[in-house]
């Protein structure tokens, strides 16, 4: 693989970045976070198009196709382009499992864009066991002969300011200036991120078993991971009111639960999207199971925001 690029101070300065483009753009996370950055919204693809209608009633509406069927040399040109190539072979669940010809026919798609759009600014968003894959080794390897400084680090979105633990992998390549990654702030606990909607939480329950193995001292409110629910041994997985949620993932909101006093609640949607930060403003649709789709597979607005304010500090 190509040499990561070192860090501040690399390269030239004097470029401005107005305009972006997303690949396997989803319901629109990276959208929602670089338009908070101040960045305007040109194109993007997805072939989904349940997902790309979501997108589209929050004002981001993609191409509906494969990334492999585009002719990028036709879109405007625009200043950053992000990818998050479909990973769920990469997955921590799907750990044994080999890379797919149309993994790497993605990534070669990826290529493509970038050979033709010549962006300022590109970043990739993915899980972490994807830098395994020469599907990332081929991006990296295109970076570093078209002449970008990048370089690829370890991130949780918690550190960031989003209320939930997601740690993933981040690529970013500049044709100038390559900041560090923003210092991490403060964690945001999930408690914190939807006080005011605890009040309207659906009332769920727990059953007899689950409940005999929950401790008799929860220490105050717990969030159950709505994944996995009970570790191997027994034990229930779960996180106090100060800490992130835990990773959201495309499941139904229904089975992430909280445990309030006496109360047991069920996560809707909207409190979902809140641990991914998205804000009030962004559409949900009324589907739950497509809804927990969008949510689940995103990249959280406000991580991809405080990177391009990273970026946007030396590219003004």
């Amino acid at each position: 693989m190509a040499s990561r690029a070192r860090r501040d101070g690399v390269g030239g300065g004097g470029m401005t970045l107005h305009t972006f483009a997303t690949l396997f753009s989803g319901g629109g996370g990276v959208d929602v976070g670089l338009t908070a950055a101040g960045l305007q919204h040109a194109w993007g693809v997805e072939y989904d198009a349940a997902i790309a209608g979501v997108a589209a009633d929050n004002g981001f509406a993609p191409i509906v196709a494969d990334v492999r069927s585009v002719d990028y040399a036709a879109l405007p040109r625009v200043d950053w382009l992000h990818a998050s190539p479909v990973c769920t072979r990469a997955s921590v669940a799907n750990s044994g499992a080999t890379e797919s010809e149309d993994d790497i026919s993605m990534a070669a798609a990826v290529v493509r864009a970038l050979e033709a759009q010549q962006p300022q600014v590109f970043s990739l968003e993915n899980v972490w066991q994807y830098r395994t894959f020469t599907s990332f080794r081929n991006i990296c390897d295109t970076l570093g002969r078209m002449g970008y400084f990048w370089t690829y680090d370890h991130v949780n979105a918690a550190d960031m300011g989003v209320p939930q633990t997601r740690r993933r992998l981040i690529l970013r390549a500049s044709r100038g200036l390559l900041p560090m990654l923003p210092q991490p702030v403060p964690w945001v606990g999930w408690y914190a991120a939807i006080a005011d909607l605890i009040p309207t939480l659906p009332e769920s329950k727990l059953a007899p078993w689950q409940l005999t193995r929950l401790p008799h001292d929860l220490g105050g409110d717990v969030l159950l991971d709505g994944n996995n629910g009970y570790s191997d041994t027994g034990a229930p997985i779960m996180c106090q009111a100060a800490q992130p949620a835990f990773t959201i993932a495309s499941a139904r909101p229904a089975i992430h639960r909280a445990v309030l006093g006496a109360r047991v609640v069920a996560m809707t949607p909207r409190a979902l999207a809140r641990f991914q930060s998205f804000p009030d403003t962004y559409r949900l649709p009324a589907q739950r199971s497509l809804a927990a789709r969008v949510i689940g597979n995103a990249v959280p607005p406000l991580l991809m925001q405080r990177i391009a304010e990273g970026m946007q500090a030396v590219h003004p």
